[in-house]
């Protein structure tokens, strides 16, 4: 019976989690059709000023992803004892945050993106002044892309995986035909790549709009603007406070990590372009579980029942690291083909194998990074997750790159494992302690067993 009852947990994580690494995968499939769509025009500096000017909104986007994961978790808590007026302010709360920052955004980018523009770029005036251009016309987007973390967040707590696939991988197909459109019909380069994103995302958001009111009928949630909470504001803003600072330091990480192998050598910076990039599709495949951990331990948690809780973390867990060890046997079989689907560059291609091992085995070590992450986001334990992420970089990233630079880009990447594993550390131990104070046992490891 026991076999039983694993199989359709297994079972129903899995259908929880697919649609999420279809979702996930979208993501970097819209990057990849970009680079071949701009890498054929004539001028490759159109190319540069592309990859440029998405990674500045990217970062900026990205410093806001508290949006998406500070929403899961409220919603699925909420969700677990059935309070469906909560699952509903929540929503709004989360939605009204978004667009405001968005529009915040909006007011102070004219005085942001060309110094921003010029910090991440030491390059030619065509190539800045053409980023600053791909830039100021995808920053309108902020509303609209903020909105849909409101609304993937709130979905994803409410176990509506489907809907949250149909969001993501709708927007980046669009994308990827208007790009053709814009950058290969029409002509307009890198600026077509900018208008092309702008648009899909404004649809993206609309579909996500549709969907979440058909779930809030399905809910039988009438539409209306509710009492303000301010227990519920206050207890929001602290989760969005702790969630913003843990994605600056994340950022700043990788951040750092790609200028100092810059400083090495152009070989080097492009090497680790490409494996921080296969490190990326790992991180999407693999984050499927971590989002089922965030439905199922938040649903769970909600409603106090530990046996559930404790079931969700061991299947998404086992089924995660399952996920793991595949992805560094194939990175393992197929290094040198992977490889050289980005580049046929001999010293290039010498650098990425120099450090290509620490890449295949890190997924071992990430992986449960992302579990414990997905846990915490579903409890709700966000100054948690703060304090481990500023723990990890100040004592742990910085010392140990200070340590070892002098063994060049195979330091940084010892330095990157050494980062995941205190994550690791500083989320594992305070979990055991929360286990014990919400139902006085201890954290057993046997419960991640299969």
């Amino acid at each position: 019976m026991a076999s039983q009852d694993n199989s359709s947990s297994y079972l129903k994580i899995i259908k929880i989690a697919t649609p999420m690494m279809f979702a996930n995968l979208s993501i970097p499939l819209l990057g990849l059709v970009d680079t071949a769509l701009l890498g054929h025009q004539e001028n490759a500096v159109y190319l540069g000023a592309t990859a440029l000017g998405a990674q500045l909104i990217g970062i900026i986007f990205w410093a806001f992803g508290f949006l998406r994961m500070g929403t899961t978790g409220f919603t699925a808590r909420a969700y677990g004892i059935d309070n469906h007026q909560a699952v509903y302010r929540r929503l709004l709360e989360a939605l009204g945050l978004s667009v405001g920052i968005g529009l915040g955004i909006l007011l102070i980018h004219p005085w942001v993106l060309e110094p921003a523009i010029a910090l991440l770029s030491d390059t030619s005036s065509e190539l800045s002044g053409l980023s600053l251009e791909y830039a100021s016309i995808r920053i309108w987007a902020a509303p609209a892309a903020l909105a849909t973390y409101a609304f993937v967040g709130w979905l994803i707590g409410l176990q509506q995986m489907r809907s949250v696939m149909w969001i993501l991988v709708t927007t980046n197909v669009l994308n990827v035909l208007f790009d053709y459109v814009l950058i290969v019909e029409l002509g307009l380069a890198s600026a077509g790549a900018a208008w092309a994103s702008l648009t899909a995302e404004y649809l993206g958001f609309l579909l996500g709009a549709v969907l979440v009111v058909k779930k809030l009928a399905g809910l039988q949630i009438l539409i209306k603007a509710p009492e303000i909470d301010w227990t519920s504001l206050v207890e929001m803003f602290h989760s969005s406070r702790h969630l913003f600072v843990r994605t600056l330091c994340l950022l700043f990480t990788f951040l750092f990590f790609t200028s100092q192998g810059a400083l090495i050598s152009p070989e080097t910076a492009a090497a680790n372009a490409i494996l921080l990039n296969l490190l990326a599709l790992t991180a999407y495949t693999m984050d499927g579980f971590a989002h089922a951990a965030e439905a199922l331990c938040g649903r769970a948690w909600g409603a106090g029942k530990r046996s559930a809780f404790v079931e969700a973390c061991k299947g998404t867990s086992v089924l995660a690291a399952t996920m793991a060890i595949l992805c560094t046997l194939i990175l393992l079989l197929g290094q040198k083909p992977i490889i050289t689907i980005y580049t046929d560059l001999e010293n290039v291609l010498l650098a990425a194998q120099k450090d290509y091992l620490w890449l295949a085995f890190l997924p071992l070590i990430a992986i449960w990074c992302y579990q414990l992450d997905g846990i915490f986001i579903g409890i709700g334990h966000t100054r948690t997750m703060q304090n481990a992420m500023l723990l990890s970089t100040v004592v742990v990233f910085l010392p140990v790159w200070w340590l070892t630079r002098s063994l060049g880009n195979t330091g940084l990447w010892a330095t990157m494992s050494c980062f995941h594993v205190a994550r690791i550390i500083g989320l594992a131990y305070p979990f055991s302690r929360i286990m014990r104070r919400q139902w006085g046992k201890r954290l057993d490891i046997s419960m991640f067993s299969v």
